[in-house]
C-alpha cells in the first residue's frame, strides 16, 4: 500500500516534467506525422522545420516553443494566418492605408513601438509587412503582413531570434498547384 501513496505523489509531477521537456521537440514530431506545407487561401505554406501547426478557427497557427514553456517566460514564436475564406484581396494602393492605421493601432494598445517596415518577395507577389518590438527590453516582437492579390494576412509573434525564419517562410510561400 506503501508504495501506491508514493506512486500517487510521484506520478503527476513526473508526468508533467516529462510533457514539459518534450516541448522543444513538438515541431520535429509533428513533421514526422504530417506534411511539411499547408494549404490555405490560395497559397501553399511551408511549415518551417522547427515548428508544429495548429488548426483554429480564424486560421491555422505555426507555434516554435522552448524548454519551460508556458511555466516560465522563455523565447516562442507564432506565425499564423488569416482572411483565407474572406473575398476581399489586399491591393496596396487602395487597403495599404487602412491596414496599416488598423495594425499600428492594436499594435500599440498590446505594448509595442513600431519598429519598421519591409516588403517580402513571394509567390508572385510581395507581402507589406509592418514591424513592431517590446520598447524596453525589445525581447518580444510583432509583424503583420498584408500579401498583395491575396486576402490572406500572415502574423508574427513571438522572440525576434526567429524572425529570419518568419520572413524565409514568407519567401517560401508558392500559390497552390504551382
Amino acid at each position: 500500500m506503501r508504495l501506491h501513496k508514493r506512486f500517487i505523489w510521484i506520478a503527476p509531477p513526473a508526468l508533467l516534467l516529462l510533457w514539459i521537456s518534450s516541448i522543444p521537440f513538438w515541431g520535429e514530431l509533428w513533421h514526422a506525422v504530417h506534411r511539411n506545407a499547408i494549404s490555405y487561401g490560395g497559397l501553399t505554406i511551408v511549415v518551417p522545420s522547427s515548428f508544429y501547426l495548429r488548426e483554429s478557427e480564424s486560421g491555422p497557427a505555426m507555434w516554435r516553443l522552448s524548454l519551460g514553456y508556458p511555466m516560465f517566460h522563455t523565447a516562442y514564436g507564432l506565425i499564423s494566418m488569416y482572411g483565407g475564406q474572406n473575398k476581399h484581396a489586399f491591393v496596396y494602393a487602395t487597403d495599404y492605408r487602412t491596414f496599416a492605421f488598423g495594425v499600428t493601432t492594436a499594435a500599440y494598445e498590446d505594448g509595442f513601438v513600431f519598429s519598421g517596415s519591409q516588403r517580402v518577395p513571394m509567390a508572385g507577389t510581395v507581402a507589406d509587412c509592418l514591424e513592431f518590438r517590446t520598447p524596453n527590453d525589445g525581447t518580444e516582437a510583432l509583424i503583420r503582413c498584408a500579401v498583395e492579390n491575396s486576402p490572406v494576412v500572415f502574423f508574427y509573434r513571438g522572440h525576434p531570434r526567429y524572425i529570419p525564419v518568419f520572413l524565409s517562410t514568407l519567401r517560401s510561400v508558392s500559390t497552390s498547384g504551382a
